[in-house]
């Protein structure tokens, strides 16, 4: 299958201009702005979902992002990754608004972890890396396309109770047995969060820091 047949289709709800254009650049495959159910850009069987670094930090905290990857590991079997776009101006505004930045870092790289465990793939990087990383990476689709590769055993994907208290498990002082009994007792994280609300406890102010008071900041 030559390339003059595949096209990267880009999510026409991408606001950003630069991310629109990621691709002009190169010839090998045609490039067209669309309505994407899913992701911010598609390609042969792989998806990628953009995320700034304040994006990412109050997605992670919802079921919903969790459950789209997923859903998109099952319909895109080339690859599903979730790009954080670091341009300076976002790492800036992200420790500006943050009381407690390590707090925040903490969560992402609990967070980081959850993804690799689940085999979706998380990349960090600014706009002109990011066009090089996955034209590259498109292109080695296409050529690898006649290669038979070696079985491989399958990782079981981790429940939604493992991934649920390994996010948990991003906030400092929260270990397995918390985070199992806190899920006992609230039954979802959306519930947990809102009870820290109001809790004085110290678990719960630390998970109050996290989710609740960055993201009020951060809106």
């Amino acid at each position: 299958m030559t390339n003059e047949n595949k096209t990267i289709y880009i999510d026409s709800r991408e606001r950003n201009k630069d991310v629109q254009h990621l691709f002009d650049w190169q010839s090998d495959f045609s490039v067209e702005i669309k309505k994407l159910e899913l992701g911010d850009i598609v390609f042969d069987g792989c998806l990628v979902e953009r995320k700034t670094i304040n994006d990412f930090a109050q997605s992670i905290r919802k079921e919903d992002f969790w459950n789209n990857l997923y859903q998109a590991k099952e319909v895109y079997p080339n690859g599903v990754f979730v790009w954080i776009d670091t341009n300076e101006y976002e790492k800036l505004k992200e420790l500006k608004y943050s009381r407690n930045p390590k707090l925040l870092m903490n969560s992402i790289l609990g967070a980081k972890v959850a993804l690799d465990a689940n085999g979706i793939i998380w990349r960090e990087f600014d706009k002109a890396e990011a066009s090089e990383y996955f034209y590259t990476y498109f292109k080695r689709l296409i050529e690898t396309r006649n290669y038979t590769p070696k079985p491989i055993v399958k990782k079981k994907n981790k429940s939604w109770t493992e991934l649920r208290v390994q996010t948990l498990m991003s906030v400092p002082g929260v270990g397995y047995n918390t985070a199992t009994k806190l899920l006992s007792s609230y039954k979802t994280i959306e519930k947990i969060i809102e009870s820290s609300k109001t809790s004085e406890g110290k678990i719960m102010k630390n998970i109050k820091k996290i989710f609740v008071e960055n993201e009020q900041r951060n809106n």
